[in-house]
């Protein structure tokens, strides 16, 4: 029998990792009718209007409109009301049978809700990973929502345990975006041509992607202050891009037209403010930067992947796993932004595939060809030989003496299973991405 598979992307950043997982899906026709819905920033001009770029290559299956115009927490969270009541409308219509959402963002925690509320099976990619903003909260959300959990890592699949996770319904797969870097034509004449678009030369140029933090909104005006101070003093030139829609956006916006407009003499000469590049383009970019920084995800994820010097500025990223290709700076700071960069340019880190292999699809594909899911009810995994458990930091001991904190290792016989296979040996994977042999037997 042929399932419906609706795959959700509502910015440029996840359709990287949505696309390859379409493309599975859509090579194994036989078993799979893949519909991609294409929602949130994608749709708006000051996003780039990428919808446009991706029905240029595929069939758009539905368009729905997410976002509610503003720059506030409201606004958030009417655009979560706004996108539940669109999303069960297309939903309805198509009648899937699974429904593929990615990470953090609070367009896929609507997804969610509409999906599991629908009883449809919820597959959720990349959950389990942390990161120091409200998009925490709402990864850890949808994953409750979800029925299917395609991990990056094995520190991931370890906190889906902690949560209550069913583990026969968590894979480590990978990170589906490296599926695209491992094929992507990264040859001397790709690499010329894609420079020569934006006008930039290798390891003579900068990229910036910084967006508004909305745990402390406070912090994003010093951040991006110390982020403008670093435009003027380096000597390089900068691509900028624009900020996403979250609340405190219009401040960066704000902030960078006012300087614009006091160093006219910059904007003209080496500093290009850019709302999107393609993503092959901007993963060729990523490989010949003299440095990437910011506080985007892909100052951790992807630059990683290519070993690319980058420098991770504030605590929008705060408890992702790092490779030692970042610096940490958080402003305000004495030191400038710039020496930072001084110290980090040129360097050249090894890869790391602290996020996958470049084979996530594939195992995304066979974990699904050899398990049915249910679409509605969800156990929760209560043995605590599953997962690491802690007592409070300070525990009262029956005498009413304080007792110092103790910790109960992972049982051996439910311990996180797997072995890195051949082909992940040979590449030198990170041991925390670790192909979990779940359902092999």
């Amino acid at each position: 029998m042929v399932k419906k598979v609706c795959i959700i992307t509502s910015s440029r950043a996840d359709f990287s990792k949505m696309e390859p997982i379409y493309l599975g899906l859509l090579s194994q026709h036989d078993n799979y009718e893949p519909h991609l819905v294409v929602s949130g920033t994608h749709l708006l001009t000051e996003g780039g209007s990428t919808w446009k770029e991706i029905q240029e290559k595929y069939d758009i299956a539905a368009k729905v409109i997410t976002v509610v115009s503003g720059d506030s927490y409201e606004s958030m969270a009417e655009s979560v009301a706004l996108g539940i009541s669109k999303f069960t409308s297309i939903f309805t219509a198509i009648k899937p049978d699974y429904v593929v959402v990615h990470g953090d963002r609070f367009d896929a925690l609507s997804v969610a809700i509409a999906s599991s509320l629908l009883h449809i099976c919820t597959v959720h990619v990349e959950g389990g990973e942390l990161s120091g903003t409200i998009d925490g909260s709402l990864r850890h959300a949808i994953t409750k929502l979800s029925h299917v959990h395609f991990v990056c890592n094995k520190r991931a699949r370890s906190r889906l345990m902690q949560m209550g996770e069913d583990p026969d319904t968590v894979m480590i797969t990978g990170c589906p975006s490296y599926d695209r870097y491992a094929t992507l034509d990264s040859s001397e004449e790709a690499i010329k041509a894609a420079c020569a678009k934006w006008n930039v030369e290798p390891k003579k140029f900068v990229l910036i992607t910084h967006h508004p933090d909305t745990v402390n909104p406070e912090n994003t005006v010093k951040e991006f202050k110390s982020i403008l101070d670093f435009v003027r003093e380096v000597p390089e030139r900068v691509l900028f891009f624009y900020p996403n829609i979250d609340p405190g956006n219009k401040s960066i916006i704000s902030m960078l037209q006012k300087h614009r407009e006091g160093h006219l003499h910059l904007y003209r000469d080496k500093v290009s403010v850019l709302s999107h590049v393609p993503f092959d383009e901007f993963a060729l970019l990523l490989q010949v930067t003299s440095c990437i920084a910011g506080n985007s995800s892909c100052v951790v994820r992807e630059a990683c992947f290519f070993g690319t010097p980058a420098i991770l500025v504030g605590n929008r990223q705060e408890g992702r796993d790092m490779g030692k290709n970042v610096r940490f700076y958080n402003a305000p700071n004495e030191r400038k932004l710039v020496n930072v960069y001084s110290e980090i340019k040129g360097v050249k880190f090894q890869p790391q595939m602290m996020y996958g292999a470049g084979n996530a699809v594939r195992h995304m594909l066979d974990f699904l060809s050899r398990h049915e899911f249910p679409s509605s009810r969800k156990s929760f995994n209560d043995d605590a030989r599953t997962m690491k458990c802690y007592l409070s930091p300070r525990t009262q001991s029956t005498d009413g003496k304080s007792e110092t904190p103790r910790s109960y290792p992972l049982h051996a016989s439910a311990a996180i299973t797997g072995s890195v296979d051949t082909e992940l040996s040979r590449s030198g994977a990170d041991p925390l991405f670790q192909l979990s042999k779940l359902g092999t037997h």
